[in-house]
């Protein structure tokens, strides 16, 4: 059985399965509710004050989390294996003992982890029923058992979930209730909606995406974070909805579906680099390099003071008498020869354990 809709467009399924749904580009409108109800678990919330990075590498992050939850739908069971081992290994230190300040916190802890995996699909399901139309009791009693599936992408199994779609709900609102907002998930909270750094295209949609967060959080927990409200936003936040309504189911799919496709594809193409020989990586990568465009001011830019190498400013720590081999950034003692194997990470920056896949614009997210 699947999600039967009204029909509103050529472009729009009469019949939506949980597997179509969650690669609706859609859905990337809800991650900032998402995040911000998970952090507001104070298990949750503690992991990710102290051991997350939001403030340097949102946008990483954001794009390391897309990749997982993409490869959990959508990738093959031998590409997905390789992304779960690389988050796990990222995963290993988020750890805490219980303190005085909040409770004790595990990467691995099934309840947390189903609270974080309930999040998302509660967020999907929100946005499905704001946009397509509601589906009937039946509908969602499907598009849930397929979710419980879904989960065990995310490391749940399926009677790791309530029994049912009705026991869910108890759940969700039995949660909700108990999530606590600290002053330091609150600013966690600010670089999420406030991302420094970030491109001039998102900079452009932050004021509604921070409208579409707060919207869709449910109050209690807005008011925690005290994002702004009023009735003049909340009407705003319900035009927002009503236009999405009418024009996005209405999209092609190639649209719909295009950022489902460009993360699939730089996970493949991540993979494809982690099965060829560093050599050939370093040289795949120095290729591109090469090709990059620079800005004018950049200290590589084409008309910058170079060493003999022709490949860095005169005024690089790196100089061209150093005893270290040109094309080598290891500190000149280090213990390894000059012909030692490297690390991929070696070239350009440390390797980060977690989810190594280049997006559009070759930038490089981290763990999810």
């Amino acid at each position: 059985m699947t999600a039967v809709r009204a029909d509103r467009g050529a472009g729009t399924p009469r019949e939506l399965t949980f597997r179509q749904l969650s690669g609706e580009a859609l859905c990337l409108a809800g991650g900032g509710r998402a995040l911000l109800l998970q952090i507001a678990h104070p298990a949750v919330g503690r992991g990710v004050v102290e051991h997350s990075d939001f403030a340097d590498r949102m946008m990483a992050r954001f794009h390391a989390t897309m990749t997982f939850v993409y490869a959990a739908t959508f990738a093959t069971p031998e590409e997905f294996d390789v992304v779960r081992r690389r988050v796990n290994r990222a995963h290993a230190p988020v750890r805490g003992a219980a303190t005085a300040a909040g409770p004790a916190y595990s990467a691995f802890d099934p309840e947390l982890q189903l609270w974080v995996a309930a999040t998302l699909y509660a967020t999907m399901v929100d946005l499905d029923a704001r946009v397509f139309g509601p589906p009937s009791a039946a509908s969602r009693e499907e598009l849930y058992r397929e979710a419980t599936r879904w989960g065990g992408g995310l490391q749940l199994r399926p009677e790791d979930w309530p029994a049912t779609e009705a026991a869910f709900r108890d759940y969700w609102d039995d949660m909700v209730a108990r999530l606590s907002v600290t002053d330091a998930t609150r600013a966690v909270a600010g670089q999420i909606l406030n991302p420094g750094g970030a491109p001039v295209w998102l900079r452009a949609v932050l004021p509604d995406a921070r409208l579409v967060t707060a919207g869709l959080l449910p109050p209690g927990v807005r008011e925690q974070f005290r994002l702004p409200w009023s009735p003049a936003i909340e009407r705003r936040f319900e035009r927002r909805m009503r236009w999405a309504g009418a024009v996005y189911p209405r999209l092609p799919e190639r649209l719909r579906h295009g950022p489902r496709d460009a993360y699939l594809r730089g996970l493949r193409r991540s993979l494809a680099d982690d099965r060829r020989p560093v050599d050939e990586r370093v040289a795949a990568d120095d290729r591109r390099a090469a090709d990059a465009p620079r800005a004018a001011d950049a200290p590589w830019a084409a008309d910058a003071p170079r060493t003999a190498d022709g490949l860095r400013a005169a005024d690089d720590p790196l100089a061209a008498d150093d005893p270290r081999a040109a094309d080598d950034p290891r500190p000149a003692d280090d213990p390894r020869p000059a012909d030692a194997p490297r690390t991929a990470g070696e070239r350009g920056g440390a390797a980060h354990p977690g989810i190594r896949t280049r997006q559009p614009g070759g930038r490089t997210p981290g763990r999810a």
